[in-house]
């Protein structure tokens, strides 16, 4: 099951124990990418300028800055974590799960109403 533990204070699969380097920026560059998809989805449209291959850790910070920009256009957001995208690079779970939970929230209201993802 790949369900996220909202409240849990750790990503396991982030943590520095869990995986070698390597495989911990292969996890986060799949995270910068899942991000903009999930951001996508919720926006009813595609980010511009999404790298669906990100390399390097330029490219992977031009994908979270994408997914935060738009995330920055709902006042529900809190926009402090909009300023984390180093944590976000780093793979720190208690941001990531913030920032998710904070996403939840503001998005929620889409749910009930089916004419306000447009």
């Amino acid at each position: 099951a790949d369900e996220i533990n909202f409240e849990a204070e750790e990503i396991p699969e982030f943590s520095d124990g869990y995986m070698n380097q390597q495989q911990r920026q292969c996890l986060i560059i799949r995270f910068s990418v899942a991000l903009c998809k999930i951001v996508n989805k919720l926006e009813g449209r595609e980010i511009p300028g999404i790298i669906a291959k990100p390399k390097t850790k330029g490219s992977k910070t031009v994908n979270i800055r994408k997914a935060f920009q738009a995330l920055s256009k709902r006042p529900e957001v809190d926009a402090r974590l909009l300023n984390r995208e180093e944590d976000i690079l780093e793979g720190k779970g208690p941001t990531i799960r913030a920032l998710l939970r904070s996403m939840k929230r503001a998005y929620r209201s889409l749910a009930k109403c089916p004419s306000a993802s447009k």
